[in-house]
């Protein structure tokens, strides 16, 4: 039978308590040895904050506290449960769930069970070993513990002296569990400080009147959806308000369908496959960024970013920023942080904690990041900046990006709220859409394209107000599009059709003409060489200045405009990207796509701009012409 654990209530709570936040540090610091063997040892991606290194053993502790309250709840209606036992079991079971986590070959309900099955054994064991309690009991600090006699427990005392006199210093063992998390806290929060003061002080001075560059990323808004673009619905009235004194371009293009290629394609001027940087993989150190190039050059730079999944400090696109923010301190980031937590919340886009999310029709991302805090985060840092020094800010906005989650007001400006879709990442846990689903989810995209244009409007005036945009070059453009079932397919990354690769791109600031429309086609990863040439940092980039569309310049053609994407098997079978790596090209009018089985597909994109007849059967050289362009370019690096 087990022992009880005492006889009276307080001193019952005390001991479950501290048991829980016992199991829960070493499972936090569990977490952080697992974390490092995946970063360091076998080299993978995490999709974590760096402040992970204290959000996880805080999440562990806050668990295993939860784990116990709910003993002692339980223990005051059934006092069979006021044990030993079934306190360390308990304490016991978030722990070896959350290591087990990290193994993901094995079954969600394995890994429940197993936990549930040891942390039982395990505190069964304990109950009747009186040696390894006593030794456990030092090694986690509960030497705190005083028997009747007021002498000091040890791993030879009887077990029910142990048992029975488990009666720890709440005060001195909640001050060491308080000081190991705010020395993890302080120790993480210092070194990240301590980085970016020694990239300060590492800038030379920068040229007399080199102008600010501020690059805005619109993640996933596709120029067919902008009404600077000719939609029907007022999306971007800002952007047009201010794109109207500068330039646009009309037929911008993504050197990829997703995030991470095409912004290391802007910071870099190489095409997808001349980098690193793909699903499992991020940009290595192999080509220099206009990051680094201005840092160089005597420019304070920061990124700010929303994009959780691929703008993160671990896919390399952060080198050259002296400042760089991307997760956000948030509850919801803190409690996904640990695997327990992420697994319950839907971090990560977790399918069994979407699908308890569902029903209570909280769809949002843990710690997502809203445009007007990234707004606000560019003016704190900005407030910050040396006076007379230039700067270089790289802005992801993520909020039309899935779920399409626009708020108030902005949540009913297209659809009425009984009309709104179910935006739980349909694309990750049913890929069944009807008609109506996809508009209502068109809908909610559009809201969202409006809030985050309202929020780019505000800050341009706040820049504009402080006298800050007169010496600013303004690059609005994105990443890639979005698809709603244009061709069969829904969001990104799965298909080189033009809602997909078409984007916005608008140029404002101090040289740059107003009201200009440019017709012809031209490739983001332009960027960087327009940035190097507008700035005069003279680095050399890849690509071509977009500045010869306006300054008269008599530089060539830059030529055909590439775009790939990387197989993804995991997709349905009647997607393009499920059979393999994409290759397309748009040479003039036409637009070649090569699918990874083979498959051919061509369109007039000025006289069929929404790609609905393929011309790959009818015009076999000039198919057969715009393949061997495709072969060349994937064959020659500059």
């Amino acid at each position: 039978m087990s022992r009880s654990i005492g006889h009276r209530d307080g001193g019952w709570v005390r001991r479950v308590l501290v048991l829980a936040i016992g199991f829960g540090l070493v499972a936090g610091i569990g977490e952080l040895a697992l974390l490092g063997i995946k970063r360091y040892a076998q080299h993978r991606i995490l999709h974590v904050s760096r402040d992970v290194i204290w959000m996880a053993p805080l999440t562990d502790v806050a668990l295993g506290v939860v784990a116990g309250l709910l003993l002692i709840v339980a223990g005051w209606r059934f006092r069979r449960l006021r044990s030993l036992h079934w306190a360390v079991t308990f304490a016991a079971f978030p722990a070896l769930l959350t290591l087990l986590l990290h193994y993901r070959p094995l079954h969600i309900a394995a890994k429940l069970l197993l936990s549930a099955g040891v942390s039982y054994q395990f505190g069964y064991l304990l109950s009747r070993r009186s040696r390894v309690l006593g030794r456990l009991v030092r090694w986690t600090s509960l030497s705190f513990s005083r028997l009747p006699d007021g002498k000091a427990s040890t791993a030879d005392a009887p077990l029910v002296a142990v048992a029975d006199s488990f009666d720890p210093d709440r005060r001195r063992f909640l001050a060491v569990a308080g000081s190991a998390l705010a020395g993890l806290f302080l120790g993480t929060r210092g070194w990240l400080r301590l980085a970016e003061s020694r990239a300060l002080r590492a800038w030379p001075a920068a040229s007399a009147g080199s102008p600010n560059v501020l690059l805005i990323v619109l993640d996933t808004v596709r120029a067919e959806s902008l009404s600077l673009y000719g939609y029907s619905r007022s999306t971007s009235p800002n952007l047009e308000r201010w794109a109207a004194r500068g330039v646009i371009f009309d037929h911008a293009f993504a050197t990829a369908p997703w995030t991470l290629p095409t912004h290391a394609s802007m910071f870099t001027g190489h095409w997808h496959h001349e980098l690193s940087a793909d699903w499992d993989s991020p940009l290595d150190d192999a080509d220099p960024t206009i990051a680094e190039a201005l840092a160089r050059a005597g420019y304070a730079t920061a990124g700010i970013v929303a994009n959780p999944a691929y703008t993160t400090w671990e896919f390399g696109i952060d080198r050259g920023f002296a400042h760089w923010e991307d997760y956000r301190a948030t509850p919801g980031q803190i409690f996904g942080s640990s695997a327990l937590g992420s697994a319950i919340g839907c971090g990560n886009m977790n399918e069994i904690g979407c699908r308890l999310r569902a029903p209570l029709h909280w769809y949002e991302l843990l710690g997502r990041k809203p445009a007007d805090v990234v707004r606000a985060q560019f003016g704190d840092w900005l407030d910050r900046v040396e006076a007379g020094r230039p700067f270089f800010t790289f802005l992801n906005f993520f909020d039309a990006h899935t779920p399409y989650l626009p708020p108030p007001p902005y949540d009913t400006l297209f659809a009425r709220p009984a009309d709104r879709g179910n935006p739980m990442h349909r694309d990750f846990i049913d890929w069944e859409w009807t008609a109506d689903q996809v508009a209502a989810e068109q809908a909610e995209y559009d809201a969202s394209i409006a809030f985050v244009d309202a929020q780019v409007g505000g800050l341009l005036d706040d820049l504009e107000a402080s006298g800050v945009l007169d010496d600013t070059i303004v690059i609005i453009t994105a990443d890639h599009g979005e698809e709603f079932k244009e061709h069969g397919v829904m969001t990104h990354g799965n298909s080189l059709y033009s809602p997909s690769l078409h984007v916005p791109l608008v140029v404002i600031g101090p040289g740059i003409p107003a009201g200009r429309r440019i017709d012809p086609a031209v490739s983001v990863r332009d960027i960087a060489a327009t940035i190097d040439d507008l700035t005069a940092t003279h680095a050399g980039f890849p690509g071509s200045t977009l500045a010869r569309y306006w300054s008269g310049s008599d530089e060539p053609d830059p030529g055909p405009l590439y775009a790939e994407v990387s197989g993804r098997t995991f997709r349905p079978p009647d997607y393009p990207v499920n059979h393999g790596d994409m290759h397309s090209v748009l040479d003039g009018r036409y637009h070649y796509i090569r699918r990874g089985d083979g498959e051919i597909e061509m369109y007039d994109v000025l006289e069929d701009p929404w790609e609905r007849t393929n011309l790959s059967g009818t015009e076999r050289a000039r198919v057969d012409s715009l393949a061997r362009l495709v072969d060349a370019i994937r064959k020659v690096r500059p």
